[in-house]
């Protein structure tokens, strides 16, 4: 997959993920938000560890360039809330 490919799709990922987290519990009831993140959780999973620390990567890098104090915040917390930090 084309590198400028897998950033956009990297940055989608986590506007909406953020997006999600950021929303008051009326606009989306927490346990939506929790089914969704934890789908989404298991099919990051099925990554190989080199594309897990690439991933993680990318949200670290649009957290350095992120102005908005919680969108950054939350793009830093993006791998381990996915599990992608850890090892089996």
């Amino acid at each position: 997959m084309p590198d400028e490919l897998i950033h956009i799709l990297a940055k989608a990922l986590a506007d909406l993920v953020i997006s999600i987290d950021l929303s008051d519990d009326e606009d989306v009831p927490s346990d939506v938000a929790t089914r969704w993140f934890e789908d989404s959780a298991h099919t990051l999973d099925h990554l190989i560890e080199s594309d897990r620390g690439r991933l993680t990567a990318l949200w670290q890098d649009l957290a350095d360039r992120e102005p908005n104090p919680a969108r950054r915040q939350a793009l830093r917390e993006l791998p381990e809330s996915f599990g992608l930090d850890d090892r089996d």
